[in-house]
């Protein structure tokens, strides 16, 4: 499987904003 620097980037972009949101939605 071939994984290109821009995808790679944008889904741990994703990923980490995903995070994000979930942590300011934990916190009251």
């Amino acid at each position: 499987a071939f994984f290109f620097p821009g995808v790679f980037d944008s889904l741990t972009k994703l990923t980490l904003l995903n995070l994000g949101e979930n942590q300011l939605q934990t916190i009251p």
